[in-house]
């Protein structure tokens, strides 16, 4: 609740969860969101509910996390050699390393070690 309810919609906006993702397939749905927020859809939301998105937006916004804190362009295509992959800087790399490092914590020393 720190962020406030922009800051909430302002991050999940640079992630592409609030917008129609561009991809080639146009059976890509629009996410679903509430129209007008308040303080309890900011905090449904930040565990899950409330806002629906497909599996090439959450894909994306996760890899976002974990890639040095960059957000590319979905895309089914191989890329031209040589092009570069670019991508918007949506978190710092530092923020990025330290979700890495959450991530990989849970697996070899938390809940995930016994899955």
């Amino acid at each position: 609740m720190l962020v406030g309810i922009d800051g909430h919609r302002e991050f999940l906006g640079k992630l592409g969860l609030l917008n129609r993702v561009a991809f080639e397939l146009p059976e890509a749905g629009a996410p679903q969101a509430p129209r007008r927020w308040s303080h309890l859809h900011s905090m449904t939301i930040s565990y899950g509910h409330g806002v629906a998105v497909n599996a090439v937006q959450l894909s994306a916004a996760a890899a976002a996390m974990v890639n040095g804190g960059r957000l590319h362009r979905p895309s089914v295509l191989r890329k031209p050699a040589g092009q570069t992959a670019g991508g918007e800087q949506v978190i710092s790399e530092r923020t990025s390393a330290q979700i890495r490092d959450l991530l990989r914590a849970v697996v070899t020393k938390g809940t995930g070690k016994q899955a």
